[in-house]
């Protein structure tokens, strides 16, 4: 290793020329060339005396180490096309004065592993490219700027303690060794090109880092840029995106903080990048759009810690995702998405921080998640796997649809799950947990869609509240077993509300609402209580449209408030119990069908329209039940335990048997029982009897009494007072 001074002024540096080297400072010429081995000066006495001097570099040469300084004039040292400069493991200084640096070639620092080698540019800027070698470190001890080239970093660490890199683009692809940045809290990597200007591969993820990484992407042109940096975490940089009005690429960044303030360009987000820090949209300027609705623009994947979107009023329309267990994501500010744009709710707490929210769809995924502190609103949820829990420090309301494939949704605390409209028509395993909860739909239209019987449940105390207070139609389609069937309020409106044929409810409740319900033809099955409210009018053609209580116990009410149930009712559930809340009047043409289970009318006045009795476990209870006829077409009906039955027109009876207990009458206006069936009367002690009030028709009709029987002592009184003909047959 030796020192090789430059003398003589001018003159032309390549890798045989000895004219203007020199073992000492101001010495003679004829040294031998610099090597790799060499230090290398140029000083006080280089210039022999010249004001200014020019030195090129030819061809590619090497040197230990570059030092330029106490210049008596001012050296232009430059190069040609392949005059590269190649500094091997020592340090590099340059002077701050009486040097203009013209080196277009390659400029290159390398150094072995262990050793570091420092760089002091001296304020002058690179015109050639400038590659980074060897494993060890390259220190910069002041700013380093290169213009019109790239820096390119293979191997080793590059240290910019607290000092900037000014570069043109900068790639780093040499995936195969292991690359390390030391950035202390202030150093930063600027590029300030178009193109691709920044190119960093982390596929096998041996990039690290100390200090705060930070990247600032500088292009006030509208010249398109492309970011590429790959990796994971740990290889995870801070980019700032600070001007320009270019269209930016970035594919499948992996990001650490992300900081737009200032770009007035677009960001059209063609794939997804992975984001492990805190995101900032500014105020003003610039487009920040995802290419489809669908589409994971910027998904937060860190394992720990609370990072922040801060968007300063702006609507963003990238697709975001968070998919982190561990991690929480915050809202720095209020938050407003575009509509049709997707909220991806994987792994990790969203904390919506007491800001005002505005999501788009917002997508419920299988994982370990929470939303916390605040009110979260979006205009659609897609759920398709995973529990989301509300009422635990939040709230949701989604004033779109709320779909749900497969999952979980628990509603703590009392608290209310706000929805335009609810779908769920599938199969897959998904399940409501209550708790003292409600789900309010707010919208028009087909507010409640949940259909196929296999794979939901719920717990607690089921809540369905509609809500729509306009005059707007709405459709509720709840197909659902007795363990599944949901209790339903309709609050308000004055609108027409339509249930689909085969609705099964749980309760049914409709104060509040002052529109028409129009039954359909068909059965809606109820396991649970009937209000009709004061103000609701519920109708149906006669004989089309039932509600069939089919519980097997507890006891069911039916509150009518003094309107009139103008459809059909059957009572069809061993062991239940179907009770008045208080006097209830049914439409003279619509049917109650009764099978099996107890009606209880708790004493309360009671008008049926067409009783229709048929083979089953059944009892009445507590009351007169008057109604309008009878037909009675098997099974047993017992007069007098608890309570009376009154028929105003004609009890048909085909088959089963009727029991006048403790001296109780049956009252009919007319009775018909000509058919050969087996039926009978058992008629009790103390003068049972069945009174026919006539009505100028066939009071009485048995001319077929074949299989007709009875017991005890039969006594029939006619007690019609009118002056039309009655007919006894």
């Amino acid at each position: 290793m030796a020192n090789r001074y430059w003398v003589g002024g001018n003159g032309t540096w390549d890798t045989t020329t000895t004219t203007n080297w020199s073992a000492t400072s101001g010495g003679a010429g004829g040294a031998s060339v610099p090597t790799s081995g060499d230090d290398v000066f140029f000083d006080l006495n280089s210039n022999a005396g010249n004001p200014t001097f020019g030195v090129t570099i030819s061809s590619s040469v090497s040197v230990l180490s570059l030092t330029i300084s106490g210049l008596a004039g001012t050296l232009t040292l430059g190069s040609g096309v392949s005059g590269g400069l190649s500094v091997v493991g020592g340090n590099f200084s340059l002077p701050s004065t009486n040097l203009v640096w013209t080196v277009t070639a390659t400029t290159t620092f390398a150094v072995g592993s262990g050793s570091t080698q420092t760089i002091n540019t001296g304020g002058n800027s690179f015109p050639g490219p400038v590659s980074f070698s060897g494993a060890g470190t390259r220190r910069l001890l002041s700013n380093m700027t290169v213009t019109g080239a790239s820096t390119t970093l293979i191997a080793g660490t590059l240290d910019l303690n607290n000092f900037t890199l000014s570069t043109t683009t900068f790639v780093s692809t040499n995936t195969a060794v292991t690359r390390a940045f030391a950035f202390g809290t202030t150093g930063a990597i600027t590029t300030t090109g178009s193109g691709t200007v920044w190119n960093v591969s982390n596929t096998n993820n041996n990039i690290t880092y100390t200090g705060t990484p930070t990247v600032n992407i500088s292009n006030n042109t509208a010249n398109a840029v492309t970011i590429n940096h790959n990796g994971n975490e740990a290889g995870a940089f801070n980019f700032n995106f600070i001007n320009g009005t270019y269209s930016l690429t970035a594919f499948g960044v992996v990001f650490r903080d992300i900081n737009f303030t200032g770009f007035n360009g677009t960001w059209v987000s063609t794939n997804q990048s992975t984001i492990y820090g805190n995101l900032t949209i500014p105020a003003s300027g610039g487009t920040f759009v995802g290419s489809t609705t669908t589409i994971k623009s910027l998904t937060w994947a860190g394992t720990s810690g609370t990072k922040t979107i801060t968007t300063n009023g702006r609507t963003v329309g990238l697709g975001l995702s968070i998919d982190g267990v561990g991690q929480t994501i915050q809202f720095a500010d209020n938050f407003a998405m575009t509509s049709t744009q997707t909220f991806y709710l994987i792994k990790g707490t969203l904390d919506v921080n007491s800001k005002t929210t505005s999501l788009g769809v917002l997508n419920i995924q299988s994982g370990t998640h929470a939303i916390t502190n605040g009110t979260l609103t979006c205009a659609s949820v897609t759920h398709t796997s995973g529990d989301i829990a509300i009422g635990t420090g939040y709230l949701l309301s989604c004033t779109g649809t709320y779909t749900f494939t497969a999952g979980s949704i628990t509603i703590n605390d009392g608290a209310n799950l706000s929805v335009g409209l609810f779908s769920s028509a599938n199969t897959g395993t998904r399940s409501i947990a209550f708790g003292t909860g409600s789900i309010t739909t707010t919208s028009t239209g087909t507010v409640w869609n949940v259909t196929g019987t296999t794979g939901l449940s719920f717990t607690g105390t089921s809540n369905i509240i509609i809500s729509n207070n306009t005059a707007t139609a709405v459709t509720v389609t709840n197909t659902a077993t007795a363990a599944s069937a949901m209790s339903f309020s309709f609050t308000n409106g004055t609108y027409a509300l339509t249930l689909t044929s085969g609705n099964s409810f749980r309760n049914l409740n409709f104060t509040g609402y002052a529109g028409t319900c129009s039954l359909l033809t068909n059965t809606y099955t109820m396991y649970g209580n009937l209000n009709l409210g004061s103000t609701a009018t519920i109708t149906a053609t006669a004989g089309t449209s039932t509600f069939t209580w089919n519980s097997t116990s507890g006891t069911r009410t039916i509150t009518s408030n003094g309107r009139t149930a103008n459809f059909g009712i059957a009572l069809n559930g061993v062991g239940q119990t179907l009770q008045l809340a208080d006097a209830f009047i049914q439409g003279s043409t619509q049917t109650f069908a009764y099978t099996n289970g107890t009606f209880d009318m708790s004493g309360y006045s009671t008008s049926l329209g067409i009783l229709v009795i048929t083979t089953g476990t059944h009892a009445i209870t507590n009351g007169t039940l008057n109604c309008a006829s009878v037909t009675h077409t098997s099974g047993d009906l017992s007069i007098g335990t608890g309570y009376l039955l009154v028929c105003t027109g004609t009890y048909t009876f085909t088959a089963g048997t009727i029991t006048l207990n403790d001296g109780v009458s049956l009252s009919v206006g007319n009775f018909s029982s000509s058919n050969s069936n087996t039926r009978s009367v058992a008629f009790g002690s103390l003068g049972s009897f069945i009174a026919v009030t006539g009505s100028g028709a066939t009071a009485w009709n048995l001319a077929t009494p074949t299989n007709f029987g009875y017991t005890g002592t039969p006594l029939v009184k006619l007690t019609y007072s009118g002056a039309l003909a009655t007919t006894i047959s």
